[in-house]
């Protein structure tokens, strides 16, 4: 059944985060005050603690110039990733 899944593009929403905090040569907390976020919310969002929320999505979405639906739809399916691989083990 996972075969008819193809997630080879599953993307890491963490990396994806800090690639875009790399590229713009922002610190957490410019983040954090840019995007309304506390710096504990991003850390969590970085450690993969939290999934990222419709809430957060919008705030990245804003941030980073992006679609809240982007935030979201990486996020679901790099955890679909995740768990479709924990069950082939």
């Amino acid at each position: 059944m996972n075969a008819c899944i193809d997630l080879s593009s599953a993307v890491n929403p963490a990396c994806t985060m800090e690639q875009y905090l790399t590229a713009r040569g922002w610190p957490l907390a410019y983040l954090s005050s840019r995007a309304g976020l506390s710096v504990k919310q991003i850390h969590a969002l970085l450690a993969e603690y939290t999934p990222v929320t419709a809430d957060s999505a919008k705030q990245l979405a804003q941030t980073f110039h992006t679609s809240p639906d982007f935030w979201l739809k990486l996020d679901a399916r790099y955890r679909l990733f995740l768990r479709l691989s924990s069950m082939d083990s």
